[in-house]
């Protein structure tokens, strides 16, 4: 397909100058955002201008959300655990206080993962 030489620039100016969305020249002008994409690809836009697509772009805003949502979720959650063993410290809960002193005594942790060790190293050699 042939498309005039005039829709091009017309395209190159808008994404350079005003830093429209591919979306948005491609309906200004009635061509395809392929189309589009392929005039304007080396166009570098500034700062302001890339800041001000972010800003009114759904799908990006929408993944924003979801990231401040999940993580408000993982704090309460994390707060609710604490508070729990915290419960459990305070009425003595015998399993409680044992795993604790084990933990503190001969114990590593990692993400999600606890583990008891024995670092005795009479206790790894044979009679």
């Amino acid at each position: 397909m042939f498309v005039k030489p005039e829709k091009r620039a017309e395209a190159r100016r808008l994404r350079s100058e005003r830093g429209l969305a591919l979306r948005a020249i491609a309906e200004q002008l009635g061509v395809s955002q392929a189309s589009v994409s392929l005039w304007v690809r080396d166009i570098e836009l500034t700062a302001e201008q890339q800041a001000a697509l972010l800003v009114n772009n759904p799908v990006h805003n929408g993944q924003l959300l979801g990231m401040r949502v999940r993580r408000e979720r993982c704090r309460e959650q994390r707060i609710a655990a604490q508070e729990h063993g915290r419960a459990l410290a305070r009425r003595d809960h015998p399993g409680f206080v044992a795993g604790c002193m084990l933990y503190w005594g001969e114990g590593s942790k990692a993400r999600n993962v606890a583990q008891l060790v024995n670092a005795d190293p009479t206790c790894l050699q044979p009679s």
